[in-house]
């Protein structure tokens, strides 16, 4: 089970953009989750630390196979 595609979302209050400590910050944050390996994914995933976003073809009821 390897990461393809990684969605950071967070709430936006007041500003509108993230400053360049944060963007640095979330870069590293998504570094490691690539190189995170299945176990770790699996786990995060059970504990909800991650989610799993399963894009739908239009037209087809199904996610596209893997």
């Amino acid at each position: 089970m390897r990461l393809r595609n990684l969605s950071v979302r967070f709430a936006k209050n007041e500003r509108d953009n993230i400053d360049d400590k944060q963007l640095m910050t979330l870069r590293e944050i998504v570094a490691s989750w690539f190189a995170a390996d299945d176990r770790k994914i699996a786990q995060a995933l059970k504990d909800g630390l991650l989610v799993e976003v399963k894009h739908v073809q239009e037209g087809k009821n199904e996610p596209p196979p893997d």
